[in-house]
């Protein structure tokens, strides 16, 4: 399908062409705005660029493939935008000559520059890489760099619970689709050693993990001691790796 940024007057939306002919939907997402660039969102989801008809008033608005508001988050200056395979979008930051990245609620989640860029469209690719056309210069290219696991977000410090077992309040940064998400947790140190396959998580959401731990392990652990935590994601058919170095407690009643 072909999705079309539509413009009339005091009234604007977006249309979808499909089936290889000229028939349309009508009129979606229709408001007093200024379209300036259209995205699907590998959710089905659709974004919005817009300004006001009559002012500079820069905005991301979010809609259903249906056209019902999912909500709109500002942005510094006009817009180009992109959707990476996670559901967030990338945007142009002119102030700061390079893009940056949102959630779709309007986070700012992270940057890239190059010199003097002043970006005027941005593609994802099915890889995740993104290239940018700008304004007097060549395109430019970014792919993220995912050889590093980036840092969990858990607390430091977890405690073993009789089972035996560790429960992680575990939150996926940076994720907002699919809205549920396959994933395997590791916990291992001296004497801690423990999986959790077989997981969903939701995008978004605080999930609580249960590690089970192996019970003769836990014999030689010392009360206090340091563990990794790692937790493996397929994120949108690649996977997302994060660690964490954390402080396990082994009370002396599980052991």
């Amino acid at each position: 399908n072909v999705y079309v940024a539509s413009e009339g007057g005091e009234r604007a939306g977006f249309r979808v062409f499909s089936g290889g002919n000229d028939s349309t939907t009508d009129l979606l997402g229709a408001g007093n705005f200024s379209p300036q660039d259209i995205e699907v969102s590998p959710d089905g989801t659709v974004f919005l660029a817009t300004a006001a008809s009559n002012a500079g008033d820069s905005k991301v608005r979010h809609f259903t493939k249906d056209g019902k508001s999912l909500g709109i988050f500002p942005l510094t200056v006009q817009s180009s935008i992109g959707v990476d395979l996670d559901c967030n979008v990338w945007a142009s930051d002119f102030f700061n000559r390079g893009i940056a990245k949102y959630s779709p609620t309007g986070k700012r989640l992270a940057t890239a520059t190059y010199p003097d860029l002043q970006a005027q469209d941005i593609a994802v690719a099915k890889n995740g890489d993104i290239y940018v056309t700008q304004l007097n210069g060549p395109i430019v290219h970014f792919a993220e760099n995912r050889s590093k696991p980036a840092t969990a977000a858990i607390l430091g410090r977890l405690t073993v619970s009789k089972g035996p077992a560790v429960r992680v309040a575990y939150a996926l940064r940076g994720v907002a689709c699919p809205a549920v998400i396959g994933a395997t947790a590791t916990l291992t140190g001296p004497g801690i050693s423990g999986t959790a396959a077989g997981l969903k998580l939701k995008a978004g959401k605080t999930n609580v993990i249960t590690v089970p731990l192996v019970a003769r392990s836990l014999k030689t652990a010392p009360a206090t001691g340091k563990a990794t935590f790692k937790i493996t994601l397929q994120t949108n058919g690649r996977p997302t790796v994060e660690t964490r170095t954390v402080t396990v407690v082994v009370p002396a009643s599980v052991r």
